[in-house]
C-alpha cells in the first residue's frame, strides 16, 4: 500500500504545498486508487497536481466521518472531475447535518448530491473490504473506560447530541502488523485500534475455514499447522502472525488521534499504545504540540506534513 498525505495542518520546510487545519490521504492499493477524506478546501487539489497525482482515476473516495474538514472538499472534486461510478465509501450519518459553537460543521452535501454527481454509496456502517489487505472498519464500538464519550456539538436535523457515530478508518494488512489510517478519531484512537484487531482476527478465522475445509482438518486450525497438509499451509495463520511467526500488533497509525489536553485520556491512550503497537505512529492533525511531546517520552513518532509519503509492505 502507497499512501501520501494531500491535506495536513503542517507543511515541510522547503517543500511548498499548501496547508490548512484538515486531512486528506490519497492511496494506491493493487487496482484499487483511492482518496480518504477530502480536505476542507479545494487546496489537496492543488497539491495532488503538483505531486503529480491524479484524482480523475480515483476508484473509491472514502470518508472518515461528516465533519466539513474532513469532507468538504469533495464539492470541488466533483466540480473539477468525473466521478461516474466512483465508489464512496461513508457511514449513513456522515450526511447529517452538524453544528457545534454557533457554526455548521458537517457536510455540505446530501446523500442526493452524491448520486446526482454519478457516485456509488456503499454503507458503512459496517466494515467493508475495499480490497483483500485494506479494510473500512465500520462504525466504531465505543468500549474503553478513559477515552471522550462527550458529543461535539450537535445534529440539526434531529436536535440530539451529536457523538460523532459515523467516526472511522481504514486498516491495512500488512506483512509485519495491521496499519490504520484513520481521520480525527472521536470514536477513540484506542477503540479504533480494537475495532482493527477484532475484523483482522475475523479475516483470519474466515481464511482459516476455508484453507481447513479443503485439507480434511476442518475446524482445527492447530493440526493444519502441524501436518502441513497442503499447499496453503501456514497461509491461515501468517494473516495474523509475522514473518518471524509472532502474533501481529499494529504496526502503525497516521491521521488524528484527536489528542488535544494532558490529561487521563491522554496517559492512558500512551499506555494502551505502548501495549498494542509495534512500530511507527505518525499524529496529525487533531493532535496537540503538548500531547505529542507527552507521547513522544515513550512512544515512535514522525512529524506528519503535507506531502509525506509511505510505503506500508
Amino acid at each position: 500500500m502507497k499512501l501520501t498525505v494531500l491535506m495536513d495542518n503542517n507543511t515541510y520546510i522547503d517543500q511548498y504545498f499548501l496547508g490548512e487545519p484538515a486531512f486528506s490521504v490519497y492511496i494506491e492499493e493493487g487496482a484499487e486508487k483511492i482518496l480518504f477524506d477530502t480536505g476542507y478546501s479545494d487546496a489537496f487539489l492543488w497539491n495532488a497536481e503538483q505531486m503529480q497525482i491524479d484524482l480523475g482515476a480515483l476508484t473509491y473516495i472514502v470518508l472518515s466521518h461528516g465533519h466539513n474538514d474532513h469532507s468538504r472538499g469533495l464539492t470541488f472534486l466533483w466540480d473539477k472531475y468525473e466521478l461516474q461510478n466512483v465508489k464512496l465509501v461513508a457511514h449513513p450519518d456522515v450526511f447529517s447535518p452538524k453544528r457545534y459553537m454557533g457554526l455548521d460543521v458537517g457536510a455540505p452535501f446530501t446523500k442526493e448530491d452524491c448520486l446526482a454527481h454519478g457516485l456509488q454509496l456503499i454503507d458503512g456502517s459496517n466494515p467493508v473490504k475495499i480490497t483483500e489487505r485494506l479494510t473500512f472498519l465500520g462504525e466504531i464500538p465505543r468500549t474503553t473506560s478513559f477515552e471522550s464519550k462527550e458529543p461535539i456539538g450537535e445534529c440539526t436535523d434531529t436536535g440530539l447530541a451529536d457523538f460523532v457515530m459515523d467516526d472511522s478508518a481504514l486498516a491495512y494488512e500488512g506483512k509485519e502488523g495491521v496499519f490504520i489510517v484513520t481521520g480525527c478519531s472521536h470514536s477513540g484512537i484506542c477503540n479504533i485500534v480494537l475495532q482493527a484487531l477484532r475484523c483482522s482476527e475475523e479475516k483470519r478465522r474466515e481464511r482459516e475455514s476455508n484453507i481447513n475445509l479443503n485439507c480434511g482438518h476442518a475446524g482445527n486450525g492447530y493440526e493444519h499447522e502441524k501436518n502441513n497438509c497442503c499447499e496453503h499451509a501456514g497461509n491461515g495463520f501468517a494473516s495474523v502472525r509475522t514473518e518471524d511467526g509472532k502474533h501481529k500488533m499494529i504496526s502503525g497509525i497516521i491521521g488524528g488521534f484527536h489528542l488535544l489536553k494532558k490529561n487521563q485520556q491522554l496517559t492512558e491512550t500512551i499506555l494502551f499504545l505502548e501495549q498494542h503497537t509495534s512500530e511507527m505512529l505518525y499524529p496529525c492533525h487533531c493532535v496537540s504540540f503538548a500531547a505529542k511531546h507527552e507521547m513522544m517520552n515513550t512512544l515512535p513518532l514522525t512529524e506528519v506534513g503535507v506531502g509525506l509519503q509511505l510505503e506500508i509492505k
